[in-house]
């Protein structure tokens, strides 16, 4: 018999597929106010409380939140995103969560930072009615160096870079469950339990091309080129695995100085790509994995919205902080006719 995805994680963690009401979650649900009160969230806690609880009452708590009155006594087979057409990423709030430092520690070792975001998932409010709010998962890809172990501050083990080819980080995946469970499926799990939320979600990735490594199982590893057609054809073919998971987002560090763009203030390592290159890449993706919906974020894509806009993004950062109001009132008064594209606060 097939299995969903929640089913096959719970299975591996050797729970039972049961779910039941959670009265802790129901002691300390904030619920929305104004004209969509079913919306809710567990508030006024601390993240270590929802991380010491296990993957089956995060399960658990997740459910009892559902927006309806209907308690599903098993997790449902088919869970949709939430529905916001497709430039929702152009009025979306986005959240990222650093699931590599909020993985499971042992000693030097760290993994199951997948496990932890679910285990955060209801603390995080659900979509407003008209517009989604959205995790970025910081970490996918394998780091360059030290993967799963956790090191010093001054150590290389960075999630701004990043090795293709190579399967998931062991940082984020509990490789103890592997067995029972795949890589891909424990990524499904996160997703469908975050959409069952009313949440979407994505994915950073890095575009300076000495800051990623292509993995071989037959020789090297090699730097990454922009000018190597196989590592370009690498780069969109994670890409689609991701998208094909259940992600819809990519935050691309970076993203301003694609084509050369503004270099004086590039703080990456390495070349990167054109601007051609950056939109064909863009557009293989959404073709590839047959997603329209999917949104493009990049990192300081300030100042020229043509440019970016052209390029396939639909949303960005800007320098300006939440703190000076009447720069953020400037900026939506500039952007608030253009439905494709905005730039909004770092």
């Amino acid at each position: 018999m097939k299995m969903n995805t929640i089913n096959k994680l719970l299975k591996a963690l050797g729970e039972n597929i049961e779910l039941k009401p959670d009265n802790w979650t129901k002691e300390k649900t904030y619920y929305s106010i104004g004209c969509y009160p079913a919306k809710k969230w567990i508030a006024n806690i601390i993240p270590l409380e929802l991380l010491n609880r296990s993957v089956k009452d995060a399960i658990n708590s997740i459910v009892t939140l559902s927006e309806n009155d209907y308690f599903f006594e098993t997790f449902p087979d088919n869970v949709a995103s939430p529905d916001y057409g497709d430039n929702w990423g152009r009025l979306a709030n986005y959240i990222e969560l650093n699931n590599r430092a909020i993985a499971q520690m042992d000693e030097d070792r760290t993994c199951c930072g997948n496990l932890s975001c679910i285990k955060l998932l209801p603390a995080i409010p659900p979509s407003a009615k008209s517009w989604a709010n959205c995790i970025i998962i910081s970490q996918i890809f394998p780091n360059i160096f030290g993967d799963s172990y956790n090191k010093g501050p001054f150590e290389e083990n960075s999630i701004y870079g990043i090795k293709l080819n190579a399967g998931y980080s062991d940082n984020i995946i509990s490789t103890s469950l592997t067995d029972k469970i795949s890589a891909e499926d424990q990524l499904r799990a996160f997703n469908d339990l975050a959409h069952f939320r009313g949440i979407k979600t994505g994915f950073r990735t890095v575009i300076s091309a000495d800051q990623i490594k292509v993995a071989y199982p037959d020789r090297q590893d090699e730097t990454f080129s922009w000018q190597n057609p196989e590592h370009v054809e690498i780069y969109i073919q994670e890409s689609v695995k991701l998208m094909n998971l259940g992600f819809e987002a990519m935050f691309i560090d970076s993203a301003k100085h694609i084509g050369g763009y503004d270099m004086g203030n590039y703080t990456g390592v390495g070349a990167l790509p054109d601007y051609p290159q950056m939109q064909y890449i863009l557009n293989e993706i959404r073709h590839r994995s047959g997603k329209t919906t999917i949104s493009f974020a990049g990192e300081k894509s300030t100042d020229d919205f043509d440019r970016y806009q052209n390029m396939g993004l639909n949303t960005g950062t800007d320098f300006i902080t939440g703190d000076d109001f009447e720069a953020v009132k400037a900026l939506s008064e500039k952007l608030k006719y253009n439905r494709v594209y905005a730039r909004g606060l770092k």
